[in-house]
């Protein structure tokens, strides 16, 4: 499954199962994982970021600490994004919901 990961001072990260997302999003592969981190300066570089996997139905994670469905949501009463993300969680190991808001 694929989803952003976590929004971090200066980049986001995405957990790419997909190698046409992985290939599509760029970014640096992280060693030893999945995951994709994808460098952004300043909050509009982050806004137009989380728009581009907002359109490409990437689900965010929604629990945890700063969780980055949250991140956008800040944006969003910002005004710097717009509409809404589709939510990820866990019940349990190997148990995703997605919430498709």
């Amino acid at each position: 499954m694929d989803y952003v990961e976590s929004v971090l001072a200066k980049s986001v990260v995405v957990h790419c199962e997909s190698e046409r997302l992985r290939e599509a999003l760029g970014g640096t592969a992280m060693p030893g994982t999945e995951s994709v981190a994808i460098a952004y300066a300043g909050k509009s570089e982050l806004a137009s970021l989380l728009t581009s996997l907002q359109l490409l139905k990437v689900p965010f994670v929604s629990a945890g600490p700063n969780p980055p469905a949250d991140v956008f949501e800040l944006l969003a009463s910002e005004g710097l994004v717009a509409g809404s993300v589709d939510h990820v969680f866990w019940r349990g190991p190997g148990e995703p919901i997605v919430e498709r808001l």
